[in-house]
């Protein structure tokens, strides 16, 4: 029956056709009013600055932009132009031929540009440059792959959904010649959408999108040209379709209703293709500045990007902590061979051409388990020089001498006892003693709170361990003098926070019986004598949770940092206000708040955050 079928359809492909619409549908089961599934896709080639591929059943269509820059017309100085030109290859259909474009490839062309013009779609003002002299000319190339009926609406299509996805770089003249700039880019300002809707006329019947076969059975074909507002912007036929006021009426009612859900299509799918673009432009700039990061201070490329992430991605910022905490001194063979050692816990992967060939790809490092890194602390430690405590004062003991001082030589006659220089020496002051406790979730330092080595303060205070060198925040509270750490093993325990044992008679007291009292402070409260002279307290600024936030960092002129999370509207009066509560020196100090990069003074109060560009930034403290 199937053979019969198709043969039939070869012998009288007409009575075939009129056999399945006498009973309400279509050869290929649609209805008469039904059209063909629609497949579009944004930004199909990445080589021009806008395009599109549409498949409208059987039929692919692509359209590319490429934009270029030229003198605009004489007679249109203030305006660029637009230039469309429609390709159908022989490979499209077995009813192309080869030769010169066919009458119908032509009309194509033709019908492209007139809907450019009529439709109003782009303004071509947005298109100029320099009034008279420099404009952009947009090249608006269609090409068919696969031709089965109704190209025009593809093609249309393919155009509207190319120009949505158009992207221009910004362009200015200096000395008379255009520079380009390729970072700068701007999207066209589109006004419409026209698409294209074709019925195609058999015996009595209305057929809505017609295939090739059908097409070539009809007596007559009407595109209609509809843009986004459901106004009719063109109309074409071929053929001699005989239509009625009635039919009219109706074919343009259904056409109206149909171009709004396409025209819904075009925008969603472009509007996709904008969301994958601006998220790799914004993937793709933060590659930039770990580049540009490593390239200026020889950084790794997770080191560079754990720094601008540090600094909200202000390159200038991140510099600025980078050279700041690395200011003490240069790089030595031992953090190379810690990076070398590094290499080791990375995946590595084999990606071979031959079984004679390949290559060794080393991937990200792989994540550790908090036990993990604190057995890797004890190990940089020691490899950076430090030794047991016990063994420490083992040698403290053999190398102490009981007798100290200048003593007389006893047992001669003859003359008086002679005196002997000891070794004299003093002993030292003894350097104030932190210790680094690290427990199995996380570490404190003497009776601190437990911190979980997930701030910028946590891993700077932990490289600086693993290297062997004292962390920033202990040298500052101790002045420049010299301190002690002692690193203790609790990583089988949990952290419980204890109260701090209470000592007597600690602070700073005046010594009595004199005149002019001399300040003096208790030997076992250096921390606490300190902060008699200047205190500083964290300070919770009101936060509302419902309105962006962003986080400060404030370095002051005696080397205390200060962070808090402020709104995008509060201004610079607050942040003097939380300096001036969070430290006591700065409350009756003369000073001046600025920024890092670019260097400038915070003066004007009432200027908001947003406003002052100061969304993560890094503020600097100067005394007057």
């Amino acid at each position: 029956m199937a053979d019969l079928d198709v043969d039939y359809k070869i012998l009288q492909p007409a009575q075939f056709l009129n056999k399945f619409l006498d009973e309400g549908i279509r050869p290929d089961e649609r209805t008469l009013e039904a059209s063909r599934s629609l497949a579009i896709n944004a930004g199909a080639l990445t080589t021009a600055n806008g395009s599109a591929l549409i498949r409208l059943g059987d039929t692919v269509v692509i359209c590319g932009v490429k934009a270029e820059l030229a003198n605009p017309h004489l007679d249109r100085p203030d305006e660029g132009y637009i230039v469309c030109n429609m390709e159908v290859p022989p490979c499209c259909s077995p009813h192309m031929t080869r030769g010169a474009p066919s009458f119908h490839t032509q009309a194509l062309s033709q019908t492209l540009q007139e809907v450019v013009s009529r439709s109003n779609c782009l303004n071509l003002f947005d298109l100029c440059i320099v009034s008279g002299e420099l404009c952009w000319v947009l090249y608006v190339d269609v090409v068919c792959l696969c031709a089965d009926g109704c190209v025009q609406d593809a093609a249309v299509m393919a155009m509207s959904a190319a120009l949505a996805d158009t992207v221009l770089p910004a362009v200015s003249v200096q000395d008379g010649k255009p520079v380009v700039t390729l970072q700068q880019r701007r999207r066209l300002s589109i006004q419409s959408l026209p698409v294209s809707i074709t019925y195609g006329f058999f015996n009595k019947h209305v057929l809505v999108d017609p295939t090739a076969e059908e097409e070539a059975l009809c007596t007559g074909l009407l595109s209609l040209t509809v843009l986004s507002d459901g106004k009719i912007a063109g109309m074409s036929k071929r053929g001699q379709p005989f239509l009625s006021v009635e039919e009219i009426l109706r074919i343009t009612a259904q056409c109206q209703v149909r171009a709004v859900a396409l025209v819904e299509l075009l925008k969603t799918a472009t509007e996709i293709n904008n969301k994958i673009l601006i998220k790799a432009s914004r993937d793709m700039a933060e590659r930039d500045k770990a580049l540009q990061f490593a390239s200026i201070t020889g950084a790794t490329n997770e080191r560079a990007k754990f720094y601008i992430e540090s600094a909200g991605g202000n390159l200038q910022a991140a510099l600025s902590m980078y050279y700041e905490e690395h200011s003490r001194g240069f790089a030595s063979m031992g953090d190379v061979r810690g990076r070398d050692e590094n290499t080791e816990d990375s995946e590595k992967f084999f990606a071979g051409g031959s079984e004679h060939s390949g290559q060794l790809i080393a991937g990200p490092p792989k994540a550790k388990k908090p036990q993990d890194l604190a057995a890797d602390l004890f190990q940089a430690a020691k490899q950076a020089g430090a030794r047991p405590l016990a063994e420490v004062k083992e040698k403290e003991k053999s190398s102490s001498s009981s007798f100290v001082g200048t003593g007389f030589r006893l047992g001669e006659s003859e003359g008086p006892s002679r005196a002997i220089e000891g070794d004299a020496t003093r002993q030292p002051l003894k350097a104030p003693l932190h210790v680094l406790y690290v427990w199995s979730n996380g570490f404190s330092i003497d009776e601190g709170p437990l911190r979980n080595g997930q701030s910028v303060e946590d891993k700077l205070f932990m490289q600086s361990v693993s290297k062997g060198e004292i962390p920033d925040e202990l040298l500052r509270s101790a002045n420049g003098a010299q301190v002690e750490l002692n690193i203790e093993d609790k990583r089988n325990e949990e952290y419980v926070w204890r109260p701090p044992k209470i000592v007597a008679f600690s602070g700073a007291g005046h010594k009595l019986g004199s005149i002019t009292p001399e300040v003096t402070s208790a030997s076992g409260s250096g921390a606490q004598g300190k902060s008699a002279v200047s205190s500083c307290e964290p300070v919770v600024v009101e936060v509302d949770p419902s309105l962006p936030t962003t986080i400060l960092q404030i370095r002051l002129a005696d080397g205390t940092k200060l962070q808090s999370k402020f709104n995008h509207s509060h201004t610079v009066r607050d942040i003097y206000n939380f300096v001036n509560r969070s430290h006591t020196n700065s409350a009756v100090a003369k000073y001046v708040l600025l920024t890092a990069f670019p260097r400038k003074e915070l003066t004007d109060m009432e200027q908001s955050l947003q406003d002052a560009q100061l969304l993560n930034a890094v503020i600097t403290q100067r005394m007057k």
